[in-house]
C-alpha cells in the first residue's frame, strides 16, 4: 500500500475516533445537565406541595380544614 493511501486512512480513522468521542462526551454532559434540571424542578414542586414545615398541602402545612 502506498504512503499516500496509508496517510489518508490513518487520518480518516483519527478524525472518526475524535468525532465519536466528542459526540459521546456531549451526550453524557447534556444528559446529566437535563436530568439535573428536571430534578431541581421536581424538588421545587415538592417544596410547594409540602409547605414550609413539610407536613402536607399548602403554605400552612397539614390538611385543609374540613367544610362545616
Amino acid at each position: 500500500m502506498e504512503l499516500r493511501r496509508r496517510l489518508a486512512l490513518t487520518s480518516t480513522l483519527i478524525v472518526a475516533v475524535v468525532v465519536i468521542t466528542a459526540a459521546v462526551a456531549c451526550y453524557v454532559v447534556m444528559r446529566n445537565e437535563l436530568r439535573g434540571q428536571v430534578d431541581d424542578q421536581l424538588s421545587g414542586q415538592a417544596e410547594l406541595v409540602e409547605g414550609p414545615r413539610g407536613r402536607g398541602f399548602g403554605p400552612g402545612g397539614g390538611l385543609p380544614p374540613a367544610p362545616p
